[in-house]
């Protein structure tokens, strides 16, 4: 009877306490490396670390830490006026930025393309963005 009366609530509360002592704290160090250089999802985090994908969502928006749909949109909204100098970037900031900003391709999507990482893909982009912009930046004032 005794251990019926414990049984319930008691041994519950103990159970979520170990699991969450088991579970990893979402630092930002933690969530940027899986998020942006693994390229992997909220549901895929949620899933290795036992969080739920709310807390994980919650987690990036608390670090400030950029989402792909933040990331992506700055790259598929690139104008014309930064396009026309794609040639005088190198061949792979050319191809990635052709593939993302031009054909409308993710960024996952083109690092798999390549077998490379996102991050890998995430940087060449934005050096191939900020090379533009001071090219035009550069042109604007000749």
């Amino acid at each position: 009877m005794f251990a019926t009366h414990m049984g319930g609530s008691e041994i519950d509360a103990d159970a979520d306490s170990a699991a969450e002592e088991e579970r990893p704290e979402l630092t930002r160090e933690l969530l940027v490396r899986r998020y942006h250089d693994r390229g992997q999802s909220t549901a895929e985090i949620a899933e290795a670390t036992g969080w739920s994908k709310a807390q994980i969502w919650k987690r990036l928006q608390a670090l400030d830490i950029e989402t792909r749909a933040q990331q992506q949109s700055q790259f598929h909204d690139l104008d014309d006026e930064l396009l026309q100098y794609l040639d005088w970037l190198t061949p792979q900031q050319r191809e990635d930025l052709k593939a993302v900003a031009v054909e409308g391709r993710g960024i996952t999507e083109q690092a798999r393309r390549r077998g490379v990482e996102p991050g890998s893909v995430r940087r060449t982009l934005r050096r191939g963005v900020d090379r533009l912009e001071s090219i035009v930046a550069e042109r604007s004032q000749e």
